[in-house]
């Protein structure tokens, strides 16, 4: 019996959005790159949450759940982000 297998490609590149590749070069060319030093490392980018929450914000998403609904439905959010889902707790904690 053969197995059928679906190949997902997670090359996704928006081209519809031009505000997402305005915002990924923004944030790129800030270079403010500060190490983490205490509790626990990171899963994810500082750098991605902040072009997460500006790509967010241009439609009016401002609560962190909303941000939260917006990444896990939106693919060039998730383009922003490199496909890591961010909880809705490190959301809320980034905006503090």
């Amino acid at each position: 019996m053969k197995q059928f297998k679906l190949d997902i490609s997670l090359d996704y590149i928006p081209e519809k959005h031009p505000i997402t590749h305005f915002f990924n070069s923004l944030v790129d060319s800030l270079e403010s790159h500060h190490p983490y030093e205490f509790g626990r490392p990171r899963e994810y980018s500082l750098a991605a949450v902040l072009k997460l929450l500006l790509f967010a914000y241009t439609p009016g998403d401002f609560t962190s759940r909303k941000v939260n609904v917006f990444v896990q439905e939106n693919m060039p959010a998730r383009w922003l982000t490199q496909d890591v889902l961010l909880r809705l707790i490190s959301i809320a904690s980034f905006g503090k």
